[in-house]
């Protein structure tokens, strides 16, 4: 008799699939620089009289 089913074997392989897929989609809704959503705002505002020449 086999340790693990085949019904078993695919469902961890699901559930790792889609443990890996979590830290992507974590990181892919961080800012860039790392700074808080909130923060991007208040220094854009701060920001305006500057120019990029």
């Amino acid at each position: 008799m086999s340790m693990f089913s085949r019904r078993q074997f695919l469902g961890g392989m699901g559930a790792l699939g889609a443990a890996a897929a979590c830290p992507g989609a974590w990181a892919a809704s961080a800012t860039p620089s790392g700074l808080s959503t909130d923060a991007v705002p208040r220094l854009e505002a701060q920001a305006t009289g500057f120019s990029n020449p």
